[in-house]
């Protein structure tokens, strides 16, 4: 596992979607990212590997205007053959993709499911090669080499090594200020930012979470029954650290709730977040 996401760090775990269709669902994610159906009943399936980590859930109703929420859930794999041998594959078999870019601190593949959610496939670039200045870190956005990465190709696939983990959450959000600030108290420094967008992490990682205010005029926050983001989870290494973020929030005011085994409270823009540890 990436040294930014294992018991000494505070990651993104795993994330929840409302669907409208479970079944189609179930397809996209096992043909196209390969992932296994590890649990199933009438309302909700969980996907994954040896873990489950996106959990699909039954929508009530479309999500038919703006609203904040789901960006795009971004998946890490460990090494730059397992994103040639992904992309690689799809290429040959015409699945549509949204885009290929080279962030300087990763290489990255975008594309939507089948009800519009977006998706990130990537692999970080070696974080010595890194640039930081001032606690910010330097990300691009330039055209992926693609003939370099496929020089790396072994074995053409569908499937998603079996390691692949929640890299990043990027989120949609209406209030810029306000949720940078909100993600501060959780635990996650502003790593870099810009008019429209700001990125966030722990253990000095490129990002955890994104976020920005892209079309998002006049957006309203998600309604519960709607199709969209349902939850993502922070997971934190200790108790401890856990309780003084929990403190941080009784300090400046935010309303939260214990769980059996986590913490449940919504963001400045009506997104659902448990915290674990």
């Amino acid at each position: 596992m990436s040294n930014f996401h294992n018991k000494l760090a505070t990651y993104i775990k795993e994330v929840s979607l409302k669907v409208l269709d479970l079944d189609k669902s179930i397809k996209f994610y096992k043909e196209v990212l390969g992932f296994s159906l590890l649990y199933r009943d009438e309302e909700e399936v969980k996907l994954g590997f040896t873990n489950p980590f996106l959990t699909l859930k039954k929508a009530k109703t479309a999500n038919e205007i703006k609203t904040s929420g789901l960006y795009h859930i971004a998946y890490l794999v460990p090494n730059r053959v397992d994103l040639a041998n992904w992309l690689y594959y799809h290429l040959q078999h015409k699945t549509v993709l949204d885009g290929a870019s080279n962030h300087g601190v990763s290489e990255a593949i975008y594309l939507h499911d089948n009800e519009g959610n977006g998706i990130e496939i990537y692999t970080d670039t070696k974080t010595e090669t890194w640039s930081w200045k001032n606690d910010h870190v330097e990300m691009v956005t330039i055209a992926l080499d693609l003939d370099d990465l496929f020089e790396t190709v072994t074995n053409p696939t569908n499937k998603l090594p079996d390691n692949t983990i929640i890299g990043h959450i990027h989120l949609s959000v209406i209030d810029l200020d306000k949720s940078k600030s909100f993600y501060n108290l959780l635990g996650f420094n502003t790593t870099q930012e810009m008019r429209s967008a700001a990125f966030l992490s722990s253990q000095k990682y490129h990002h955890h979470i994104g976020m920005n205010i892209w079309h998002m005029d006049n957006a309203a926050k998600l309604m519960e029954e709607q199709a969209g983001l349902d939850y993502f989870v922070i997971q934190y290494p200790t108790i401890n650290e856990l309780n003084e973020v929990l403190s941080v929030l009784d300090q400046n005011k935010y309303d939260y709730h214990k769980e059996n085994d986590f913490v449940s409270l919504t963001d400045v823009n009506g997104i659902n977040i448990h915290l674990k540890h």
